[in-house]
């Protein structure tokens, strides 16, 4: 696998719950080039605030590719280390095909995840957006649609089946909370493209990134 950067745009986000600054999370947006297909590159690294460190500490990565042009799964890691939950998922290139390692889970052509959905809002691609009916999640799959008034986004996201449990069970808390039942998924887009806010809430549970401008 070959990676060459052409553009590279940092962002930072600072994570809250329940209103209390608790985590601070860095994207980065890179142009790159995958198995001789252009590409965009997106990392996202997530850490807790020390001060919440003795009581939950979180310390997760996460690396996507997608296909500059499709906007499907090419690339995905991601490292979880948090309570009672460490694990490590990464695909590779097997005949051709993109699969989970140590696992018998492909991803197709019309495979998206979340990660695609946040740069495709932030880069205002709603027709592209209408035409995708289910998204992945590290191998369990959700259907997909969302409602859209001026720079504002609901996500809907339902179970395609419950008993699934997908590559792994116990996600990251964040995706975990994202794709729970009944959850209200909001994204705030500002006037520059960048994603303002992101807020996921299911009943008392809240939590929310905001983009920190310096």
């Amino acid at each position: 696998m070959f990676y060459s950067f052409l553009f590279s745009s940092n962002l930072d986000y600072k994570i809250k719950f329940f209103g209390i600054y608790v985590a601070d999370c860095k994207v980065n947006i890179s142009d790159t080039t995958v198995y001789n297909t252009d590409a965009i590159r997106l990392d996202y690294k997530v850490r807790t605030k020390p001060f919440i460190d003795n009581f939950f500490n979180i310390d997760n990565y996460y690396t996507i590719i997608i296909d500059k042009n499709r906007y499907n799964t090419l690339f995905y890691k991601k490292k979880t280390i948090q309570p009672h939950v460490v694990n490590y998922v990464e695909t590779e290139i097997i005949d051709n095909k993109i699969k989970y390692k140590n696992s018998n889970i492909y991803l197709g052509k019309e495979d998206f995840n979340i990660f695609s959905i946040l740069y495709l809002i932030s880069n205002n691609k709603k027709e592209f957006m209408d035409s995708i009916g289910q998204i992945e999640r590290e191998g369990k799959y959700y259907d997909f649609s969302f409602l859209n008034e001026n720079n504002s986004y609901e996500l809907i996201l339902n179970d395609k089946n419950i008993e699934d449990k997908g590559l792994i069970e116990h996600t990251d808390i964040f995706l975990w909370g994202l794709f729970l039942p009944n959850t209200n998924n909001s994204i705030l887009v500002n006037d520059k493209g960048y994603i303002q806010e992101c807020r996921f809430k299911k009943g008392l549970l809240s939590v929310s990134a905001i983009i920190n401008i310096k």
